[in-house]
């Protein structure tokens, strides 16, 4: 896994254990809403190192 894409979910985590142990609600909302952000983030991430890496494997020849 890509060194950005763990930096995002270490900070999903790090933002569900705030969520976690704040005694305010509000906080906990914001810091659960800001780890559901860090994974999106590492998701999108991940779909876009995907994607070069399939359009930069080269392609099958062509049978005739």
């Amino acid at each position: 896994m890509p060194k950005k894409v763990e930096w995002y979910r270490l900070n999903a985590e790090r933002c569900q254990q705030l969520a976690k142990t704040s005694h305010d609600p509000e906080a906990k909302r914001a810091m659960a809403a800001m780890a559901d952000s860090w994974l999106l983030l590492a998701t999108q991430r991940d779909k876009n190192l995907e994607r070069r890496v399939r359009s930069v494997a080269p392609s099958e020849p062509n049978p005739k």
